[in-house]
């Protein structure tokens, strides 16, 4: 359906062109054509230069979006080592990166923080709305070991952040938003 549809606005395009083509003004018998000069251009000239501009700005475009996806994508797997990484192998990188890609992992941090602490206050009330025979039982000791589990990994996550605030601090970075 498409392809008809632009068959079929090509064919009217051409028409158009046609029909402009044999509508100019002819000249009087007195008066000769001069031929093209440096200022004249062709309207198939001008169709050839639009797209030619068009395809390098198709071409810058997608060179940005390429780099912009490597900046994410090493943002995140620098994310992912610092989860097996010593807070002094953390230091180390950290004093190495750009302001900018400092502020990115502090937000990241910030963002696992949150949702880390936002797991523990759900497991919490959930531990709460059991009974007293419930928490001793089965189901309390498994949310418990739940609780425990996921409440370890919040002291790492902010020792990590801070590792990051610190050194957007140091650098003179946008602090906005991050309170640790």
């Amino acid at each position: 359906m498409k392809m008809r549809s632009l068959s079929v606005v090509f064919c009217l395009a051409a028409a158009f062109a046609i029909a402009l083509g044999g509508c100019r003004k002819k000249p009087k018998a007195d008066e000769a054509e001069t031929p093209k000069g440096k200022d004249q251009v062709s309207i198939s000239e001008l169709g050839g230069e639009a797209l030619k501009r068009a395809s390098d700005a198709a071409d810058k475009t997608l060179d940005a979006a390429e780099a912009v996806k490597e900046k994410v994508l090493d943002i995140a797997q620098q994310f992912q080592a610092d989860q097996t990484s010593t807070i002094p192998e953390v230091s180390a990188r950290a004093k190495e990166m750009a302001v900018e890609n400092l502020r990115k992992m502090a937000e990241k941090y910030q963002i696992a923080i949150t949702a880390t602490r936002r797991e523990v206050k759900q497991l919490t009330d959930q531990l709460m709305a059991l009974t007293d025979a419930e928490k001793n039982g089965p189901q309390g000791v498994d949310l418990k070991a739940k609780l425990d589990e996921v409440y370890k990994t919040l002291q790492p996550l902010k020792e990590r952040f801070q590792v990051y605030y610190d050194a957007l601090k140091e650098k003179g970075g946008d602090l906005s938003g991050l309170e640790p």
